[in-house]
């Protein structure tokens, strides 16, 4: 019977809308080999270098060791440092990212435990991305200087009782100070930029690409089902004694044929100008994303009449778990709250395991197993909704 119904659905999947979106993978794969060899030579990072300017009126070791860790960056080309009135002139001229102000007092403030005014920061408001990135960067400086501090009070304490004055004291916490800020220094711990910023624009389109290809498919499923309840065909099946999962699986297998077969070409392609892949791995990636995203589609194929309004919920729901799965927009720039549910998101995992190694980077097979436990998740909740479904009402 199972062997019947792969004969059944694979002549069934021989219609307009198969073969249209096959043709359309085609093309998207040609225009890709014929536009990678130019994108290969000028590929960019996510944004260039940028300039910043430093207002530094406090002239301490914390002042020193921010802006030696803002020239050590990559993403930074060149830093100014000079007055607040000259600093915010070439901002307004669109010269610089940001200016940093370094207050007078603030190394003083936070050696003594004193209530801090804090550094100030004026970004350009007409290069919003960067101005994003270097926010969140700031951040992690602002938790190293709570670092530096905590650790200064802690040694202050244990110290107290081996002087007997005050100023030996202070002395000693002062060279205790500067050895860890410089270490700090060494160490590139003051200021900190994630990974996942230094994007590559080319191996990020690819990731996205690859990931909404197996993502969009699965749409194909939702029409099938939608066509098997609207003739009464799927009713018809269980009547004949087809078993839920043989039904699922069956459905499932012809599809990924046709997967198989956007995916092939594409990946073939990606070896000639990526000769270090690992082709098996990217096609495993993919396909269990696909099973995964075709899961979710089944539930919501069984759960829902299909109505057109259903159709367009359904084509939102995979813009929205793409966009948490970072193939939209950058995932070190979505918000804090959308960063933390991309767990939850298979586009997460497939994304990350293609970048990866199209960027030469270590593919972690944990991230794998995960994407495989969202297979696993998103396929039992589809037999689950399978067997509570009702005829649908046309």
């Amino acid at each position: 019977m199972f062997f019947k119904l792969l004969i059944y659905y694979w002549r069934d999947a021989w219609n307009v809308r198969t073969l249209a979106f096959l043709a359309t993978l085609l093309l998207i794969t040609v225009i890709l080999a014929a536009g990678l060899p130019a994108a290969r030579i000028d590929e960019k990072s996510i944004f260039e270098p940028v300039d910043l300017s430093v207002v530094d009126e406090d002239n301490s070791i914390i002042s020193y060791t921010v802006i030696d860790q803002f020239r050590s960056l990559d993403v930074v080309g060149t830093v100014y440092i000079e007055s607040l009135e000259q600093a915010l002139g070439r901002l307004e001229r669109d010269e610089t990212l940001l200016t940093l102000l370094i207050p007078a007092g603030f190394y003083e403030q936070t050696r003594q435990g004193l209530d801090q005014s804090g550094m100030t920061v004026y970004f350009n408001d007409k290069m919003p991305v960067e101005a994003m990135v270097f926010r969140r960067m700031l951040n992690h400086a602002a938790d190293s200087i709570v670092g530096i501090q905590s650790a200064l009070y802690a040694y202050q304490d244990a110290i107290i009782p081996l002087y007997d004055h005050a100023d030996d004291v202070w002395i000693q916490a002062e060279a205790a100070s500067v050895d860890l800020a410089f270490k700090l220094v060494a160490r590139k711990s003051i200021l900190d930029i994630r990974v996942t910023t230094q994007l590559n624009e080319v191996d990020f389109v690819i990731s996205a690409l690859s990931t909404l290809f197996a993502a969009i498919t699965s749409l194909l499923v939702l029409m099938h089902i939608r066509y098997e309840r609207q003739t009464g065909l799927h009713e018809r099946l269980l009547t004949a004694n087809v078993s839920l999962p043989a039904l699922a699986g069956a459905r499932q297998l012809i599809w990924l044929l046709w997967l198989s077969a956007g995916l092939v070409p594409l990946l073939a392609v990606l070896s000639s100008f990526y000769p270090d892949i690992h082709f098996v791995t990217l096609y495993t990636t993919l396909v269990l994303a696909g099973l995964a995203f075709s899961g979710w589609m089944m539930v919501f194929a069984y759960k829902t009449q299909l109505h057109e309004s259903h159709l367009l919920a359904a084509w939102l729901l995979t813009l929205a778990l793409l966009l948490l799965g970072g193939c939209i927009y950058p995932h070190a720039l979505l918000p804090d709250i959308l960063q933390k549910a991309s767990v939850l998101s298979p586009a997460r995992w497939s994304f990350l395991l293609v970048y990866n190694s199209l960027s030469g980077q270590t593919v972690h097979h944990e991230q794998l197993v995960i994407l495989l436990f969202h297979v696993g998740v998103s396929q039992a909740a589809a037999l689950a909704v399978m067997k509570k479904a009702v005829p649908l009402q046309v």
